[in-house]
């Protein structure tokens, strides 16, 4: 089955690729079902259509694996990431592959430093907690003691530095 959807994917008709990539929100998924969906939605994504269904589902790939991830993460890190990004945040500490958990930690920490924008640095906060290690610590640090981020955000961050030094 896996084979097929990969194939179907590969199309170039924007609406058939959609409507692949659409069922397959919730189900779960190969690593190269995620790669045909992501680099499905890549062909796609300049159009500008379905931008919103384009994130529910690559939001709801299952289990979360490294291209699915790095598209999120992607997208999370651009400036226009506030609208888009509780389409993608929303399931980020839930469904992830295990085998993929620390690349998740590594690239909430790279986003955490890259967005202005509070909700999705929170979202990274969230998946720091989840997953992040004495790896991502010294980011999540510098994060907690940055001055000019909401005292908030440093607070939470200093929750979060105490989960990530522990692992």
């Amino acid at each position: 089955v896996a084979d097929l959807f990969v194939k179907l994917l590969a199309t170039t008709d924007r609406r058939k690729a959609i409507d692949t990539a659409n069922t397959l929100r919730g189900v779960p998924s190969t690593l190269e079902v995620q790669q045909a969906a992501v680099a499905a939605w890549k062909r796609h994504q300049e159009s500008g259509e379905e931008r919103g269904l384009w994130f529910h589902i690559l939001g709801q790939l299952t289990p979360r694996r490294e291209p699915a991830l790095r598209a999120a993460f992607d997208v999370l890190a651009a400036p226009d990431a506030e609208w888009d990004g509780g389409l993608l945040t929303h399931r980020l500490t839930m469904d992830v592959a295990p085998e993929d958990r620390p690349l998740a930690a590594t690239l909430a920490a790279q986003a955490l430093t890259k967005s202005p924008h509070a909700p999705v640095r929170g979202a990274m906060l969230d998946v720091l907690a989840a997953y992040g290690t004495r790896d991502q610590a010294d980011v999540v640090r510098a994060f907690a003691n940055n001055a000019l981020v909401p005292a908030t955000e440093r607070e939470r961050a200093k929750t979060v530095l105490a989960k990530t030094e522990a692992r």
